[in-house]
């Protein structure tokens, strides 16, 4: 303080000084690598020791007593089915293979976010415990983990362990003392925020990755100073690169020592880049693609790093884990299919992560450990290793896992919390115990099963899933035998379904579906997938079509059905629009939010992008996939358009109805050229004006014979014709109105016509299908949209109700399947059927099926905003931001807390999470509750602050650095913006002042040896950061190697404005006593320090001293 200055500098002058011991400090051990060399040493910073071996002992295979070397590979946000063991799609043949000469991790559970799951893993504790359950470390956040509790690498070192960090670390930076090597890293290789751009290595807040004009901050150090030299070098190659010289360096300077490297990759993180490698993932969907690259790119970090430790001296001693940190984040790619829930949420899917131990140490190899692990056990178990007794007073959660996951025995572990928090008093959180799992108080309301081909959207009906998994052996037996193509199902065979759980069916429904419908046409065996045409109709009502009226002319169409398999209880929506929706996509209109209407002209909306689109699910099995026709499924963005939702090419207009001779629009109906508004006839991209004047049936019957013509036969071929004709302005030649007088009522007349040139038009398709030899392997089906419109012709007798009514004449519309590959032909399928089964029926007929994987579970609180089951193929669209994802997961915004309806799941049985069993046992609830409040009283309130001003990189040279708050206690203090702001302006000023210091101290001379020369230099509104031992990027190297070869006053303080702090100085008075604690003194201000109290150059001159004051 300065008012203390007084007595110590008089104390100075009396008494000659001796020269004071240094002082340890234990909490601080960093230490430089230089791994450009090819002979490096690490060197600790404060001792300049060199850490090497003796010569005669640095090749020495290490002693088997000595710790194992760790290495341990954290990846980030990669789901369930992320992984190449998991699903074939995805390619990551190295790990598969470590894997399986390892031990797989099948129950390893992470925190369900990063920041939640690294603090766990490197303090072993539950994040609750640390006050971090609840979000993540955001961008600029002054907090980090509270600096009493010990990283794993401190406790390491008590063994001798060099300890290296590279990659992500998420757990604070404003104070340098939250950064890795103050908590217990030799070296540090990354960056230090959640995620960056992986060439640029810099963030942007807008998450709009623009390196040019987006990047605000650059984030990538090695060790504590800035790496610019990485700029544009992909953030995995130079972490494996780095790894790489780590272990080849340890093995020739430190082999003796124990190795512990934490690995933190990311680019499977967003903004997920991993363009280098999406050649390698044909059969991936686009919207995964990046994120199957970027697995690829982890996949070779993991074999590169396994590699070299095989090539070392110590191999045969070490350890390599490699697991995630939480669930997949499927907004961004990522997929924890068949496990229920995303990233973010208390369900399995968030939390439930892959995971494997490769060791030469492992007793047994080989198998899949079936055992509860949880990320807080690494830390205890690492312990035990190393031969470590942990703290008295630590309070680890954690277990020694090595025996149970080593030896194959069960695990230690029959216990955990998944996360806890306390919002506005109510418990938020999750526990499982034994095989019961127990969620308990509010979910939210995206609490829904979402199925095997349906993704997410925020509009929706509740609907769950049948547990076709477990029960019924006979059943089990069939999914076995279903995927024979020669297999026929008898017609005794019956599967009940419940009823009570099933509100819709759905995609997780397929393979059932699939038994129902194909009782009567079931299909032989193909060589190939078989080529699928799909007609679509408009507005054909039951009583619309020649097979159930003799006064409609339909032959072909009456062909197709009396030879195939005419569906008479298929069931479609009332309107296009959400028909089509529900087709394209597997998933009811409701979920879509599209039940009420259809969508207009202009209307700014689409089928969701989250939701994958049967085209695209095709183009995985090889599928060439056309679409023909009308749309109605937005156009709005040329991302809702078929061109980009999966088809190769479109012919067709985009709205719900278009004049058929002039493919124009008409906002009022009125179908004439004058009232034409727009012209809506695309081709591929390019408006269709060529087109006009030819009727628009006739049109695509033409586009639909070219594509067959011109097919290459060595792939499947999809084709959707949505034809129109029938659909108002109900135009048709001429020609076709002789086969309709016989309708008493004009407009049906037209209808009539319109269908018999429909009919015309699908027999020109047929044909193409035989000439061309490709009809003996091609499926066709037909449907109408909704039913008849009485309006405008349509009829649906005897069927009450008409299109737009949820009467059966509005619903149950006419279908049929034809197909050389029935085995059953000329039937009539009176089983229930919905246009949503044929999404997962076509997928069946293409060979694209689901997978599964193989106790109980309660979750109290929201289980986040993704609590659903994503399935394989699906991703969402980035139409939030993550704020948004981080608020609504754990319950800030948007979740009623007064609904306290726990939620308990066996996941032995069940690990799907579908059936909850709370009601019918609400004695095991009890107990499950009992632990959330054993937990709950163990539990920190979670800790947020949100974005400072102080962090801004603007303020730092637009570089993300440490040094604006302090880390003293678990709640920092943030440094002002203003003193920050006004850094720059400073800087001169302490060029300035540093030139001054270098001046004084070559002018003094040498002490007598009584009494020292006292030189008293005080900056001006200097803060913590704006001297270069603070902050590296101010250049004040003169007073650096001052204070470093000095003592650096660490908890120095002083007064808030100039002229209280001169006067506390200059006499050892509080200004408070002397009435100048309010302000400073202004100009021509008529007042000074009162006379009768001693400056401190009065006092010393009484021991003989010169003074001198120069300056302010």
């Amino acid at each position: 303080m300065s008012v203390e200055w007084l007595a110590t500098l008089v104390l100075i002058a009396l008494v000659a000084a001796g020269k004071a011991e240094d002082s340890d400090d234990d909490d601080v051990n960093i230490q430089e690598i230089d791994v450009d060399g090819d002979d490096v040493k690490v060197t600790n910073i404060k001792t300049g020791v060199i850490n090497e071996d003796n010569d005669k002992n640095r090749h020495k295979r290490p002693n088997r007593k000595q710790p194992p070397n760790i290495i341990f590979i954290l990846g980030d946000d990669i789901g369930h089915n992320d992984v190449g063991w998991n699903n074939p799609n995805f390619k990551t043949p190295h790990m598969n293979k470590l894997a399986k000469e390892g031990v797989l991790l099948d129950q390893f559970y992470a925190m369900p976010l990063c920041t939640p799951s690294r603090a766990t893993l490197l303090t072993g504790l539950y994040a609750q415990q640390l006050g971090l359950q609840r979000y993540v470390l955001g961008v600029q956040e002054p907090y980090g983990v509270p600096l009493k509790f010990k990283f794993l690498p401190q406790a390491l070192k008590r063994k001798g362990y060099h300890t290296h960090a590279m990659g992500k670390w998420h757990l604070g930076f404003c104070d340098k003392r939250y950064t890795p090597t103050y908590r217990g890293f030799d070296t540090f290789f990354g960056f230090y925020q959640g995620f960056e751009e992986n060439y640029q290595h810099c963030l942007s807040p807008n998450y709009i990755y623009d390196p040019i004009s987006n990047c605000t901050g650059f984030d990538f150090r090695d060790n504590t100073k800035v790496a610019k030299k990485y700029n544009g070098k992909y953030s995995s190659y130079i972490q494996n690169d780095r790894a790489i010289k780590i272990i080849e360096n340890h093995n020739k300077y430190h082999a003796r020592q124990p190795l512990f490297m934490y690995v933190a990759l990311s680019a499977e993180h967003f903004p997920v880049q991993g363009d280098k490698f999406t050649p390698e993932c044909a059969n991936v969907t686009e919207s995964r693609k990046q994120f199957c690259g970027a697995m690829i790119g982890v996949d070779q970090v993991v074999h590169n790093i396994s590699e070299a430790l095989k090539k070392s001296k110590f191999y045969n001693n070490s350890i390599l884990v490699f697991v995630s940190d939480n669930g997949g984040a499927v907004s961004f790619g990522g997929n924890n299919f068949p496990l229920r829930g995303d990233k973010g949420t208390l369900y399995e899917g968030g939390t439930r992560v892959p995971g494997f131990i490769h060791s030469p140490l492992l007793k047994k190899t080989g198998y899949t450990h079936k055992g509860i692990f949880h990320m807080v056990d690494w830390y205890t178990t690492f312990l035990h290793l190393a031969e470590i007794t942990p703290d008295k007073n630590a309070g680890l959660n954690g277990v020694n896992q090595w025996e149970s996951v080593s030896e194959d025995k069960p695990s230690p572990r029959t216990e955990f919390p998944y996360s806890m928090d306390m919002i506005e008093g109510t418990i938020i959180g999750a526990v499982r115990v034994g095989d019961y799992k127990l969620i308990d108080g509010p979910t939210g309301n995206d609490d829904r099963w979402v199925t095997e081909n349906e993704t997410l959207d925020k509009s929706y009906d509740s609907a769950y899933l049948v547990n076709y998994t477990s029960g019924n052996k006979k059943f089990r037996f069939l999914l076995t035998r279903i995927k024979t193509p020669t297999f026929t199902l008898s017609t005794s065979i019956k599967v009940k379904l419940n009823t009570t759980a099933i509100k819709s069916v759905n995609m997780e429904h397929q393979v059932i579906i699939f038994i129902f419908i194909s009782i009567p046409f079931t299909f032989t065996g193909a060589k190939t997938a078989p080529n699928i045409l799909f007609i679509l109709g408009d507005d054909i009502g039951y009583n619309d079509v020649g097979w159930h009226n003799k006064l409609f002319h339909t032959p072909t169409l009456d062909e197709l059905a009396k030879t195939g398999t005419i569906l008479e209880n298929y069931y479609s929506y009332p309107l296009c629009t959400p028909s089509r929706a529900t087709l394209m996509t597997g998933v009811y209109a409701s979920q879509l939010g599209l039940q009420r209407g259809v969508l207009l002209n202009q209307e700014p909306y689409g089928v969701p992008l989250r939701y994958q689109m049967l085209p695209e699910r095709l183009k995985e099995a090889g599928y060439a996939t056309h679409a023909i026709g009308k749309w109605h499924l937005g156009y709005c963005n040329k991302k809702y358009t078929p061109l980009r939702r999966g088809f190769d090419t479109f012919l067709g207009f985009y709205n719900g109805a278009a004049e058929n001779y002039l493919h124009c629009v008409s906002r009022h109906y009125l179908y004439t050229k004058e009232n034409c508004t727009g012209l809506d006839i695309h081709d591929n991209g390019e408006l269709g004006y060529k087109y006009a004047g030819k009727f628009s049936s006739e049109v695509y019957a033409d586009q639909a014979d070219k594509i067959i013509r011109s097919h290459n036969k060595r792939h499947p071929l999809f084709i959707y014709l949505s034809l129109a004709a029938s659909h108002l302005p109900l135009q048709a030649p001429a020609k076709y109105m002789k086969n309709c007088m016989k309708n008493v009522n004009e407009a049906r007349r037209k209808l009539c016509a319109t269908m018999a040139a429909e009919d015309a038009a699908v027999a020109k398709v047929l044909l193409a299908l035989k000439q061309t030899d490709m009809y003996d392997n091609t499926v066709i089906i037909f449907a109408s949209d909704n039913g008849g419109s009485a309006d405008y012709g349509g009829n649906n007798f005897p069927l009450r109700g008409e299109k737009n009514s949820l009467w059966e004449g509005g619903t149950r519309v006419p279908a049929f399947v034809h197909s050389p590959l029935l085995h059953k032909k000329c039937t009539i399928n009176n089983h229930l059927m919905h246009v949503s089964d044929w999404y997962p029926t076509i997928l069946k007929l293409a060979d694209l099926e689901p997978r599964k994987i193989g106790d109980y579970k309660l979750i109290a609180g929201p289980g986040g905003i993704y609590n659903q089951t994503i399935p394989e193929y699906q991703v969402v669209d980035y139409s939030y931001n993550v704020d948004y994802i981080l608020t609504k997961t754990l319950g800030r915004s948007g979740y009623d807390v007064s609904d306290r309806k726990s939620k308990l799941f066996n996941l032995n049985h069940d690990p799907f999470e579908t059936t909850d069993l709370a009601d019918d046992m609400p004695v095991k609830v009890k107990e499950l509750w009992q632990r959330i409040e054993h937990h709950r009283k163990r539990m920190k309130n979670a800790v947020k602050f949100g974005e400072a001003p102080a962090g801004n990189p603007e303020n730092f040279y637009n570089v993300y650095t440490s040094g604006w708050c302090l880390a003293y206690f678990d709640v920092p203090k943030i440094i002002s913006t203003h003193s920050l702001i006004a850094s720059k302006r400073i800087s001169t000023m302490q060029l300035a002042v540093h030139l001054a210091v270098v001046a004084f101290c070559g002018a003094l001379h040498l002490s007598d040896g009584k009494k020292p020369h006292l030189i008293f230099i005080m900056g001006d509104d200097m803060g913590y950061n704006d001297v270069g031992w603070h902050n590296k990027l101010f250049h004040t190297p003169h007073m650096d190697k001052l204070a470093k070869s000095g003592v650096i006053l660490e908890q120095y303080y002083s007064l808030p404005l100039c002229t209280p702090s001169r006067v506390a100085l200059m006499s050892g008075i509080y200004p408070s006593l002397l009435g100048l604690q309010r302000g400073v003194l202004l100009n021509q201000e008529p007042y000074g320090i009162p006379l009768k109290y001693e400056m401190i150059p009065k006092r010393l001159k009484e021991a003989g001293y010169h003074t001198h004051q120069i300056g302010k």
